[in-house]
């Protein structure tokens, strides 16, 4: 039993390690000797843990991204919500939170893509598919209810999660906001005030 626990701490170790490392210098930049030295274990020990660097980086990158599969909830919760406005706010408010929360599992998912390619677009489809499939079933079934305007599902999700994810981090570069991301609760008002103008078919009525 000690020794199932000395493991899991291990490896939980070096993962936080390879995470933060991999996050700010990349897949490439960062060595498993830096990984060993951050994680304070021998680079020897690390190699009974794991095979190869990129076995790591893997296992850092769907710890990181464990909280996105969770948001589930929060969707199930919202489409059950008896208008479409506070169903709209709960499913933001909760992407709002794990972008505004979790800046390095970002840097990593950029990572990912610009650094081991292929393999990070099977990494999302089996990780994070079934919550952008399920953010596009519940916004089709308020456009079949005539909550929602009819729009495609999958540009729209994409909008969405591009919005949420990436317009906070370029108002970063603003002056007046002195390298700060805005709080989540104002971020979370202001995108559902927006997509709910977009989406209102009251103000899009059909020509």
């Amino acid at each position: 039993m000690k020794s199932e626990i000395k493991h899991k701490d291990r490896t939980d170790s070096i993962v936080k390690a390879a995470a933060q490392l991999f996050a700010s210098q990349g897949y490439h930049a960062t060595t498993t000797r830096e990984i060993a030295r951050l994680a304070d274990v021998s680079e020897n020990t690390l190699f009974r843990y794991f095979d190869h660097k990129e076995d790591i980086f893997w296992l850092a990158l769907q710890s990181c991204t464990a909280e996105f599969k969770d948001r589930k909830d929060h969707l199930e919760i919202a489409s059950q919500s008896g208008t479409p406005e506070l169903a709209l706010k709960q499913l933001i408010q909760a992407i709002v939170e794990v972008a505004n929360n979790q800046m390095g599992t970002m840097r990593l998912i950029a990572v990912a893509f610009l650094e081991l390619g292929t393999k990070a677009g099977e990494f999302f489809d089996e990780n994070l598919s079934p919550l952008i499939t399920d953010i596009r079933r519940y916004l089709e079934s308020a456009m079949n209810s005539g909550q929602f305007r009819k729009l495609d599902t999958t540009i729209l999700t994409a909008a969405i999660l591009s919005t949420i994810i990436i317009h906070p981090r370029l108002s970063i570069l603003d002056n007046d906001s002195g390298g700060k991301l805005p709080n989540a609760p104002d971020l979370a008002s202001t995108y559902t005030k927006f997509w709910l103008d977009v989406l209102s078919p009251n103000k899009h009525p059909a020509e």
